[in-house]
């Protein structure tokens, strides 16, 4: 009985060491489960900057373009606009899984996370112009954001936006 109660304890103690994990569930430097891992993004930087950047960056121009004080609705509607830039941008540096060669490019280039980057920060400097109600602060934000759009735009060659 002594011998089948120890060769139990040592079966129960000798289990598989877990695998070592993969590069894919690291993520700077912290050991990722699969069901945390971010999704993959499925659309290209194209249909990203055409869709909820292009239109995010023209509801804060629209808005800053009133010639009246703001209203209640016309500063969260800047906020939340500044916010969809701002996750925008982390998007814009996350591999891109849908196989477009130019957006595998773009985003070896280190320029492209200092340029990204730069439209992060103006959409954090709109926010907190909203919160603040801050006309100037507004102003000169959207500005900082068709300055880093459009440097980047140059930067990458890309024409007509």
């Amino acid at each position: 009985m002594r011998i089948l109660v120890l060769s139990l304890l040592a079966l129960g103690g000798c289990t598989p060491c877990p695998a070592a994990p993969t590069q894919a569930e690291l993520t700077d430097g912290r050991v990722v489960a699969p069901h945390q891992q971010p999704l993959p993004l499925l659309v290209s930087v194209k249909d990203l900057m055409g869709g909820a950047i292009a239109f995010s960056a023209h509801v804060v121009e629209t808005i800053d373009a009133i010639d009246a004080p703001l209203a209640r609705g016309d500063w969260g509607a800047a906020r939340l606009a500044a916010s969809d830039l701002i996750a925008s941008a982390t998007l814009l540096t996350t591999p891109t899984t849908n196989g477009n060669v130019l957006d595998a490019f773009r985003k070896r280039d280190g320029e492209w996370r200092v340029l990204t980057k730069s439209m992060q920060d103006a959409g954090l400097d709109i926010v907190a112009a909203a919160d603040a109600r801050d006309r100037p602060a507004l102003t000169a934000a959207r500005r900082s954001l068709g300055e880093a759009c459009q440097a980047c735009h140059v930067h990458f060659g890309v024409h007509g936006q």
